[in-house]
């Protein structure tokens, strides 16, 4: 990946500390539907330490069952951002006295947590369009069955991705997400 024209055109230096972002939920106990849990971590990409427990902090958590999509992310994901952007300008002051700065080089996490940062319309849960993040295929279709993803004729009807093409099918909002 050297010389691609997102990381030669970053503002950070080469003093700046990469900083990811990672979204994940999880069910606290297993046999209730009630008790899952988004957590949003803060992590280090060039920090490796012993125990992996030790390179991840939570800085966000909330039940899945008050999530109302954008209408509660988004204010969320503009705090991290002002927060990320205050570390990227102006940092903060280290133990040596030296200043810090950071810059969010990563987005983590699951299929689940970038469904629900972006607002992408595929999805294998209640689908009845697009079920895949690499092609056009679909659920249901009245008019085409070839379209099906469970079709298994050589010559389907899918049309397959590129990552910028999946991109603008799939985020409904511009900007997608606060963190953009």
């Amino acid at each position: 990946m050297s010389g691609e024209k997102w990381v030669t055109d970053c503002p950070a230096s080469n003093n700046h500390i990469p900083i990811a972002l990672y979204g994940d939920s999880c069910r606290l106990y297993p046999t209730r539907a009630d008790s899952k849990y988004l957590g949003i971590f803060i992590s280090f990409p060039l920090w490796r330490p012993r125990s992996t427990r030790y390179s991840r902090w939570c800085i966000f958590s909330l039940e899945v069952a008050k999530l109302y999509g954008r209408e509660t992310l988004q204010p969320i994901l503009q705090r991290i951002t002002w927060k990320l952007n205050m570390l990227f300008e102006h940092g903060i002051e280290g133990l040596n006295g030296q200043r810090m700065k950071f810059f969010c080089s990563e987005l983590r996490g699951d299929w689940e947590w970038h469904k629900q940062l972006f607002d992408l319309t595929s999805s294998w849960k209640g689908a009845k369009n697009n079920v895949c993040f690499r092609c056009d295929c679909a659920a249901k279709s009245d008019d085409d069955p070839k379209k099906l993803y469970y079709c298994l004729d050589d010559d389907p009807n899918w049309k397959e991705y590129s990552l910028t093409e999946f991109l603008a099918s799939q985020i409904r909002h511009s900007p997608p997400c606060s963190l953009h």
